[in-house]
């Protein structure tokens, strides 16, 4: 399955900067479908679409009558939230930049910090 950052990669700023600095786009999408695979790896699935659209029985129980409530379902996502696209993003970058630190770090211990060691895992850094 093609990664969701293949399919998207016009839209993503370090695409494009790669892209400028000389990059082929097949280096760049070969990199992107290297780096979700790793993903996969540890993660059990890469970077898919995820569910996105209205909710009526929601609305209607948080008292929204006649309200359209639209949600985006990350749960299903690598590391169960939207976290792991950002951070995923961070690693990109470093790859197609071929810069290639010793460790990665995070200043958190929630949602990032998990989605930060399942990226961290996957391109073999220790995340501190």
């Amino acid at each position: 399955m093609t990664s969701t950052f293949a399919v998207h990669a016009d839209r993503l700023d370090v695409v494009v900067a790669a892209e400028m600095a000389g990059l082929d786009r097949s280096t760049v999408l070969d990199t992107i479908e290297r780096l979700d695979t790793a993903v996969a790896a540890i993660d059990g699935h890469g970077f898919t679409s995820t569910p996105f659209g209205p909710q009526a029985a929601l609305a209607e129980a948080i008292g929204l009558d006649g309200a359209e409530l639209w949600v985006k379902d990350e749960t299903g996502n690598v590391t169960g939230s939207h976290k792991g696209r950002h951070l995923f993003g961070v690693a990109l970058g470093l790859a197609l930049t071929k810069t290639q630190p010793d460790r990665l770090a995070i200043a958190s211990c929630g949602n990032a910090a998990f989605a930060a060691s399942g990226v961290a895992a996957a391109v073999d850094k220790p995340l501190e």
